[in-house]
């Protein structure tokens, strides 16, 4: 029983709770029910704002894509890159302009794919975008075939709600062509203002629009002075337009040559001009202005007078020049380079019996004889290639060819001469007949003198032979007449009366002077037959050596022989001792003065050639040098017997010991080996200079006489 009141508090125990359970969960399913009516009132709210924001995006991207396609309709390039310079966008225009795709752009950098070159650095553009939001500037694009396009680049940076840099929205415009153009107008300008001559521009109306320093060299007006006004402010005052030059060409459309005015300056002198006038057209062909051209022809006129005056001076020098060219005494031909006769004068017609019409435009040739036809072309090729004034054909038996074929010598000079750049030859030719005849007739009288000096010298050599002969039989019966003559005078002498004794005296100085007169003889003749070979000599001391041998007679006269340095010279050694021996021997003349007897020998560069003796305030001269000046041969060397005899007699010379000394001199040609200074002596054949001071001296005096 207990077991089932137990189980029946139990059950509804349960009970209750159940009822407790069920109240509180229909509570919950009510607030859930309250919580799920309110989420599906948000939700259909939310599904009808849904459908509201669908409704604005489908607006939305039809207005984008309908801006995309305006995007795609401009002729500029339209890039969207992000701020890794990324492309985003990239519209018809840039696939126009640089060739890419829309595929093969998006996604590639923009400096890679366009190699952008900025003419400043990116750097710097980059940093404006960030600073201002925007950059203008031009860039350089590589297109997809390699070509370089300018682009006038306008960049703007996008920022999103934040201000965060979100996008670079970079619009190109293509301005290649207009660059180039611009450069070509800029260098255009720059050729024109720095143009020699005055260039002006003009306005339809006549009034200058441009002036460039030319102009302002030429006139003196500034550019801010000029610009604006008339062309016919640079007219004078009293000249009307036209002939100022402005209606020639000018307003017209129409070119006008070189038309010659004078213009008047901003100082108000005046100018020599010459106007080039040409129409400017707008692209469309349309006349805008004029472009005149002025140039100054001031000095082009003074040249042009003095182009006129050098005319007429030359027109006097041609006729001057034609009258010498018809006055000369030989044939003048000028030839041009084909070897054609250009130019003739009278002399050539008389010479070569020719017409100058029938020369006129003729080969040279025509002038030569026939069989030198053949190689002269390739003469005158030789000298056109190395073309000089010369003899031609120089050592060369040279003949001309007359109109009926005679030939005659000439010679003949050859000259070039330039003429407006042709080359032309100047022959001038002289007829040599006379001249070589009398060649030939001198050549045969030449043989004739060669003969007859020939004989002569045979002629001499037999009297040479003959002169040694006679002298050496005559010593003999000389010598025995004047040993017995010198024994009478010892014999007798004082045994007879006075006049014996002065007979015998004579006779005894006759034979003394025979015997000197032959002995000279003797050694004339033997000189050109003896002597050694010539060798190179010092003077001074074969000098020494003869005052050495003749010291005891030098000292019996009371001689004195001085002598300073003298040159070496290459003359026959024993001759040349044999010369001063001789001439020391025989001594200069003495001369007496009040009781005293005083000599001197003078000698110069040409050794002992020049001898003189002092007299007080007299002057006595002995030149044997007479001799050495005479060519050997020549009869004035060797003078009369009697002559010698004479003066050996008077005691003023050495007679027949002269000659011999003189041809002791001549063959040996003698030349100095080294040069004679100033203060040196010296001894040349056949030479006469001024006596110096290292010739040799030689007193002669008496006792008391002073050195």
């Amino acid at each position: 029983m207990a077991n089932i009141l137990g189980d029946a508090l139990e059950r509804a125990h349960t009970e209750t709770r159940l009822q407790a359970l069920n109240a509180a969960l229909e509570a919950r399913v009510a607030e859930r029910t309250v919580r799920l009516a309110a989420t599906v009132e948000a939700l259909q709210t939310e599904i009808v704002e849904r459908q509201r924001a669908e409704s604005v995006l489908q607006r939305y991207a039809t207005l984008l894509r309908s801006q995309y396609q305006l995007f795609d309709l401009a002729h500029d390039a339209i890039i969207v890159r992000d701020l890794d310079d990324t492309i985003t966008f990239w519209n018809n225009g840039a696939r126009a302009l640089y060739g890419w795709q829309r595929v093969e752009a998006l996604g590639q950098p923009t400096r890679l794919l366009l190699r952008t070159v900025s003419l400043s650095t990116l750097e710097e553009a980059q940093a404006a975008l960030v600073a201002v939001g925007w950059w203008e500037g031009e860039l350089i694009h590589s297109t997809r075939d390699g070509a370089d396009r300018t682009v006038l680049s306008r960049q703007v940076l996008q920022r999103d709600d934040t201000g965060t840099p979100a996008a670079i929205l970079e619009i190109n415009t293509d301005i290649t062509e207009r660059k180039r153009e611009d450069d070509a107008r800029a260098e255009l300008a720059a050729i024109v203002e720095n143009a020699d001559e005055a260039i002006i521009g003009l306005t339809p109306r006549g009034d200058i629009r441009s002036w460039n320093a030319a102009a302002t060299q030429l006139y003196g007006y500034a550019p801010g002075e000029i610009v604006g006004l008339s062309f016919t402010t640079l007219l004078p005052l009293d000249m009307d337009v036209g002939a100022g030059g402005l209606a020639v060409g000018g307003r017209t459309g129409e070119d006008s040559g070189d038309a010659a005015t004078v213009h008047r300056r901003k100082d108000g002198s005046l100018v020599d001009v010459a106007l080039s006038t040409s129409p400017i057209r707008d692209t469309a062909g349309g006349f805008i202005g004029d472009a005149v051209l002025v140039r100054d022809i001031t000095a082009r006129r003074r040249g042009e007078a003095e182009r006129e005056r050098l005319l007429r001076t030359a027109a006097v020098a041609e006729a001057h020049y034609r009258g010498l060219l018809e006055s000369a005494p030989d044939a003048v031909v000028t030839v041009d380079h084909h070897g054609r006769i250009m130019l003739v004068n009278s002399q050539t017609e008389r010479l070569f019996g020719f017409d100058r019409d029938e020369l006129l435009g003729r080969p040279i040739e025509a002038m030569i004889p026939g069989r030198f036809h053949g190689v002269h072309p390739h003469h005158r090729a030789h000298y056109a290639a190395d073309a000089h004034t010369r003899p031609m054909g120089a050592e060369l038996q040279l003949a001309a060819r007359r109109k009926d074929g005679s030939e005659f010598p000439v010679e003949i000079s050859l000259s070039p001469l330039s003429v407006d750049g042709e080359q032309l030859t100047i022959a001038i030719i002289r007829d040599v007949t006379e001249r070589k005849r009398a060649e030939k007739q001198l050549r045969q009288t030449a043989a004739m003198l060669v003969a007859q000096t020939e004989e002569l010298a045979r002629s001499n050599a037999e009297l040479e032979q003959f002169a040694y002969v006679a002298s050496h039989d005559l010593q003999e019966p000389l010598r025995m007449v004047a040993s017995y003559t010198q024994l009478l005078g010892r014999r007798y002498h004082g045994k007879l009366d006075a006049d014996a004794d002065e007979f015998i005296g004579y006779a005894v100085d006759g034979a003394r002077r025979m015997q000197r007169l032959i002995r000279d003889l003797l050694e004339y003749s033997h000189v050109e037959t003896r002597g050694d070979t010539a060798a190179s000599v010092d003077v001074g001391a074969i000098i020494d050596g003869v005052i050495a041998d003749l010291g005891a007679a030098l000292a019996d006269s009371g001689g004195v022989v001085e002598h300073g340095d003298l040159p070496t010279v290459v003359i026959d050694p024993s001759q040349a001792r044999q010369l001063f021996r001789n001439l020391i021997r025989t001594g200069p003349p003495v001369v007496r003065r009040h009781g005293h007897r005083r000599a001197r020998w003078r000698g110069g560069v040409g050794g002992i050639l020049r001898t003189r003796a002092g007299c007080g305030r007299a002057r006595c001269e002995y030149a044997p040098q007479e001799w050495l000046r005479s060519p050997p041969g020549d009869p004035a060397r060797l003078r009369r017997p009697d002559h010698h005899a004479d003066r050996a007699r008077r005691g003023d010379g050495p007679g027949q010991g002269a000659g011999a000394r003189s041809r002791r001199l001549h063959p040996q040609a003698a030349q100095p080996s080294r040069p004679a200074g100033p203060d040196q002596g010296g001894l040349a054949a056949g030479r006469d200079a001024a006596a110096s001071r290292g010739a040799p001296r030689l007193h002669r005096r008496s006792a008391g006489d002073p050195l």
